[in-house]
This record gives C-alpha cells, structure tokens and sequence, in this order.
C-alpha cells in the first residue's frame, strides 16, 4: 500500500473533520524542515507558486496559479470576496491569524498580507468556533533571522540592518542564525498544536505544517533572501500533514510534487465540500502525485527612466527545474541585475554584499557569479527528468492558456459593465 492510500484510507476513516489549521512558517525552505516536524506526519516536497509571500499566499488559499488569481504584488492586487477560498467556506468559521510577524501594523489586519487574502477575520486558534477553517502567517525563517520578542537586538522588520550586519560575518553564520528562526517558529508550531489538543479536538482536526517559499543564505554569488531570483532554495518547501491516525515519520520526496495549488483542494476534499474549477488537485483523489508543477514571478519597474515588465515562469520536478525569463532585452538583465546586486539601496543582495568588500577578489567573483544568473534568460537547475525542449513546450502552452484565460477575464468584465450600463 502506498503512502497516498494511506491518506485516502484515513479519509475514508474519518469523513468528520471539523475543522483545519494551516501553519504557514514563512520563508522556510525544504533542506532546513526541522525532523520534529516530519516526525509527526507524512511529508511532502512542494512546489511553491511564487517567489514571495503574496503570490503563494493567493494560491494556497485558492487553488489556483498567478495568472488566474491575479495577485502580484502586496499592494494592489488581492483575491476577489466573490470567489470560493479557504477562507468562506460555506458552514466554517475562518480566521487569518499572525502574531510573529506583521507586528508593526495596528490595527493587525491593515497589515499587507491581508489584502491578499480577501479576508480580515481575525480569531486567535484558543477562541475561534468550530468547525473551523485557520490560517496562521508565522515569522517562519524570515529575516531578521532569529528574531524573538524576546531578543531586542533587531525589529521585526529590520531586514536592512540584519543584512548589513551580516555581510561582516561569515555565511555559515548567517545560515546558523536562519536555522535559530526556524526553530523558533518550530516551538510556535508546538503552542498551537498544544491549545488544540487542550480544546480536545486532535481527533476531528487536520493540521498542514507548510511554507510559503524558501530562502537563499547566500548561494549564488552570494544571492540572499527570495522574490528577486527564483532557485530551487525558494521553490522547494515542506507541506506535513497531521493528525493522530496518519502515518508519521514518512517523507515523500521521491515520488513526485506537491504544489501549493493542491492544498486547497486537498481541505476541500477534507471537510466534505465541493471542489469548484481550480488549478490544483486533492491529494484524496490522487492515484499519484504531480510531475511538475510551474513557479511564478512578475516584476514592473522601471529601467534608466523607462517602464519594464519581467516575467518568470519556471517549471519544477522533483530533481529541479527549468526557468523561463521573458520581458527584458539581454543588456535590460544585465542592467536590472547590477542594480539588485550592487546599487539598489533596498536590495538585501547589494546591502549584504557591500559589507563583504573587505574580501575584495572574492567579491568580484562573486559578483561575476550573481550577475550571470540575472542575466541568463534561460537556467537550468538540477537534473529534472524533462528535456529542455519539452519543458520549454509545456511552459509555452501555459502562457497560451493563461491569455486565454485573462482574455476571457477581460470580456466576462466588459460584458458585466455592459449589463450594469443597460440597468441604469
């Protein structure tokens, strides 16, 4: 019996669940997944959607790829409250919770991530109403690593600081202070597993221990943090899944991929609710798992004064992938990657790097190295199984598709202003 009968059985067991809690551990990549917590359930290697938080955050909740949810960036893009996600279920209680993280916006819920999520409902997991639907954004591995209320040497948010910090050490001791963050996160998993095993409903709830996207520690020319350049340290992430009567302590890696627009589908399939039309597939309902599955990232920004348009499609088994740069001429890369890695003020890479000039030949290597993976426009990444021209087909007929899709969007809009015009 495989690992996916074994779910498919205790589905079949416990048609009951009341309710799901979704443990987002930010920033967290596959290689640093704490053994305590593949200890407790079956593990998954999981394609993340995007290369930061508001892209994967919009497919976890909806099931669905970038081009159809519509959520690029933090600021002006947001799921629709007409659609069906995690959190409006018919019949659940839903709470979007973060405690670790965000936690300089007051009121909590004008925090960013609450845009992409379309929802504002905030209930701590000790106080919300079963049946329940609960989706925490925990601090997970993002930087400032290591960071703790307790621990004053850093804000939450002071990123910039932690960078230029750093850059003075050597990297392992910024890998070794990524891995305290984990860890901590890790003990916060613990508190909440403990408040529901406090409220007796560990036997009707399934816990989903996952990440959002990964994190680089300066690989790559020395290359840190995520969004900017996607790498198979941000595209692989951990999704556990927990519960009393699953098998514990397996790990599926060699199988296939999980995707984060599987998850959705999967808690569908949980609770007894229908799956509407989306991206991804239940794992209840799955003979096996994916074969690949794509990673997303689109950036506008302007270049010497003129406006551009980056896209990334990157295709990924379980062995690596292949990325797919459209949008930019090769001098537009070249000049768009010395400004991430040496002149943007803002630019984790260029901060972190800067302090390293002290080690100035190694620095121009390094240099060489990061500059040539933002200017490719085409990189491989391991050894997945698929042919480059075969993934470079299957990347195109999803381009294709995704125009149809949004040219479909945009004529079902234009007809819905039609309507409301004739109402008038």
């Amino acid at each position: 019996m495989s690992v996916l009968d074994s779910v498919r059985d205790w589905h079949t067991g416990h048609p009951r669940i009341k309710n799901v809690v979704l443990f987002v551990s930010d920033a967290l990549r596959w290689d640093y997944l704490p053994a305590e917590v593949k200890s407790m359930g079956v593990t998954f290697k999981t394609v993340a959607s995007g290369s930061f938080t508001p892209t994967s955050f919009a497919s976890i909740i909806s099931g669905l790829y970038q081009p159809r949810h519509g959520v690029y960036n933090f600021f002006s893009d947001w799921l629709s409250n007409e659609r069906r996600t995690l959190m409006n279920m018919d019949g659940y209680n839903s709470s979007f919770w973060t405690e670790n993280i965000w936690t300089g916006f007051d009121p909590p819920t004008s925090a960013p991530i609450y845009n992409v999520g379309g929802s504002n409902h905030r209930v701590s997991l000790k106080d919300l109403k079963t049946p329940f639907i609960y989706l925490e954004d925990e601090k997970g591995g993002h930087c400032p690593y290591g960071w703790s209320f307790d621990n004053k040497e850093y804000e939450e948010g002071d990123c910039t600081i932690f960078f230029r910090d750093f850059g003075r050490k050597d990297v392992n001791e910024l890998r070794k202070k990524y891995r305290t963050g984990v860890q901590r996160s890790l003990n916060e998993f613990q508190n909440r597993l403990k408040v529901i095993e406090d409220r007796g409903l560990l036997g009707e709830t399934l816990v989903i221990f996952l990440s959002d996207h990964g994190e680089l520690l300066g690989e790559y020319g020395g290359i840190v943090g995520h969004e900017h350049f996607t790498a198979p340290e941000v595209v692989y992430v951990p999704t556990v899944l927990i519960h009393p009567d699953l098998p514990k302590g397996v790990t599926l890696e060699h199988e296939g991929v999980l995707r984060h627009i599987d998850i959705y589908p999967t808690v569908c399939s949980v609770i007894g609710q229908e799956i509407p039309a989306v991206d991804g597939f239940s794992l209840i309902n799955m003979e096996k798992l994916p074969e690949f599955g794509f990673t997303y990232y689109v950036e506008n920004g302007k270049l010497r004064k003129r406006k551009y348009s980056l896209e990334e499609i990157s295709l990924w088994d379980k062995d690596g992938g292949y990325l797919f740069r459209s949008g930019l001429s090769e001098y537009q890369r070249l000049l768009r990657g010395v400004y991430l890695t040496i002149a943007y003020p803002d630019s984790l890479t260029a901060i972190y790097q800067r302090q390293r000039l002290q080690h100035f030949p190694w620095m121009i290597k390094d240099y060489a190295k990061a500059l040539s993976y933002y200017y490719k426009s085409y990189i491989k990444f391991g050894c997945p199984s698929l042919k480059e021209n075969e993934a470079r087909l299957i990347v195109e007929k999803a381009k294709l598709d995704d125009n149809r899709f949004r040219e479909k969007q945009r004529i079902i809009a234009a007809i819905k202003r039609m309507n409301v015009k004739n109402t008038i």
